[in-house]
Formats: structure tokens, C-alpha cells, sequence
């Protein structure tokens, strides 16, 4: 008598050929379960699109609305905080009138400016609305203009705009020109009153102290500081 032969061995193929595979594997009886299974699933996949998916597209819409009214909150909070950070801080300096366009005393007026800036940057840093040590404070006429002579050099200027960097880090010089890390403030002087005023402009420290967008300076720290 001749023995059987053994069952052919059949290595399971890929994703692609399976289910062929298994139509092989199976007897008529095996077929049929897998006819009903396959008409169950899609019994169960219309369940799923009249019944579930309604309910799943109205979760993601309310997730959708409540982002985007977190993101609105946000964005009206950080406009408070930024109004709030921005408002206009103002000094001083008593000087003769005869002697107010004398450039040591326009210069003397903007060493007073730095000097009111980095005070008041340390007072933030105290309540924690910066991150300090604050080392000095450095104000550049605004905007830069290449050759442009400093309004405080000018006794023509009757008013000036600076960028002022509260100064937080050195950055060692590249060629001749030592860099600055800073808080950003934005300043008006005002050459006739001897008079300025200072807003903090809204950013990290960054070189230069860069500044965030779409902040809107307050005129007094961009045009006439006032009394």
C-alpha cells in the first residue's frame, strides 16, 4: 500500500496574496464562514457610517470649535499682556534752557534714558515679568540709517526715536563689533523739554533684541514722549 503523501507546505505570503492564500487553506465549509464573515463586516461598516460616523464627525467639529476659541482666548489674553507690558514709562532731566542744545547735555540726556531703562528692566526681572541679571541698557537711534547723524549729536533735532536693548548676555566680538542679548524698548526723547518716555517691545532676548510682529508701538515711545 502506498502511504499518503504529506500536505504540500505552503509559506504564508505577503498582504498582497493572502487571502488567496487562505482560500487555498480552507475547504468549501471554510469558504462559506468566510463569505458570512465578510458579509458581516460590511453589515457592521454600514452600522459604522449611519450610526457612528454622525457622531464622531459632530465630536470633532465641537473639538475644532472649543481650539479654536482656546486659541482666541489666548491671543486676547497675550493682548492684554502685552498692552499692559507696553505702557509708556517717562523721565526727565533739568536742564538751562540756553544750554539744551549743547551736545554733552543732549548725550548726558540719553545716558539717563539708559540708565531709567535698565532700572526698570531690573524692577521686572524682580517680579519675575523677565529673566535678568540685567547688565546695562543700549539705545541706537531709530530707524538706522547708514551715515545719519544721532539726533542727540544734532542740536537741529528737536526729537529723537531710539531701539534700546536691555542688555541680559556679551556676545564676544566677530571682526570689531562686540554683540548684545536683550530685552527690546523703544523710546521717543524729547529735545526740548529734555524729556523721554519708554515702552518694553514685546520678545525674548535675542541679538540685537529682536522683537516680536504685530505689536504696535505707543506714540509716545515713537513720536513726542510729552512732559
Amino acid at each position: 500500500m502506498v502511504p499518503p503523501a504529506p500536505d504540500r507546505y505552503e509559506p504564508m505570503p505577503g498582504l498582497a496574496g493572502l487571502v488567496a492564500w487562505i482560500r487555498r487553506r480552507v475547504g468549501r465549509r471554510g469558504k462559506a464562514l468566510l463569505v458570512a464573515a465578510g458579509v458581516s463586516l460590511v453589515a457592521v461598516g454600514a452600522v459604522f457610517a449611519f450610526v457612528l460616523a454622525p457622531e464622531i464627525d459632530r465630536n470633532r467639529k465641537a473639538d475644532e470649535l472649543k481650539e479654536r476659541r482656546d486659541v482666541a482666548a489666548r491671543r486676547a489674553a497675550l493682548r492684554v499682556r502685552l498692552e499692559r507690558e507696553g505702557v509708556p514709562r517717562r523721565g526727565r532731566s533739568v536742564v538751562p534752557a540756553d544750554r539744551r542744545d549743547d551736545a554733552d547735555e543732549r548725550t548726558r540726556l540719553i545716558a539717563g534714558l539708559e540708565r531709567a531703562i535698565t532700572a526698570d528692566a531690573t524692577s521686572r526681572a524682580a517680579k519675575v515679568e523677565l529673566r535678568g541679571p540685567i547688565r546695562r541698557t543700549v539705545c541706537n537711534p531709530y530707524p538706522r540709517r547708514a551715515g545719519a547723524v544721532a539726533p542727540e549729536a544734532d542740536p537741529a533735532s528737536l526729537r529723537g526715536t531710539y531701539d534700546c536693548v536691555a542688555v541680559t548676555s556679551e556676545i564676544p566680538p566677530i571682526g570689531t563689533k562686540p554683540g548684545i542679548i536683550g530685552y527690546p524698548f523703544r523710546a521717543a526723547v524729547d529735545f526740548e523739554r529734555f524729556s523721554y518716555a519708554w515702552c518694553r517691545v514685546p520678545g525674548s532676548p535675542g541679538e540685537g533684541g529682536a522683537k516680536e510682529p504685530r505689536f504696535t508701538v505707543p506714540r509716545a515711545c515713537s513720536a513726542q514722549p510729552g512732559a
